[in-house]
């Protein structure tokens, strides 16, 4: 997890979801020099989850079960998380 990512933009996001009361639950997948202050800056709302799989297969297991895939980032073209959300039917949402 970088700022480059894109990563904070996950909590603008989700304050607009709040103020249009829609209910969501973000599952934050990984680790970087960002996740422990990304961390301290949700660690009052209740609905940000984290995992830091070590197996692949476990990555797979955890996007599986969620619903949408937002990218964020600012420096991808066309990053494999992408492709790896979109092959167990987690529809992406992603923006130039």
């Amino acid at each position: 997890m970088v700022k480059e990512k894109g990563i904070y933009d996950l909590i603008g996001i989700d304050k607009l979801l709040n103020v249009a009361a829609c209910k969501v639950k973000w599952t934050i997948i990984g680790n970087g020099p960002e996740l422990s202050n990304f961390k301290t800056l949700v660690n009052t709302e209740d609905n940000f989850t984290f995992f830091n799989p070590v197996e692949y297969s476990d990555v797979l297991e955890i996007v599986k079960n969620n619903d949408i895939f937002i990218l964020p980032s600012r420096i991808d073209g066309l990053p494999v998380a992408l492709l790896e959300t979109m092959s167990v039917g987690c529809v992406p949402i992603v923006s130039e």
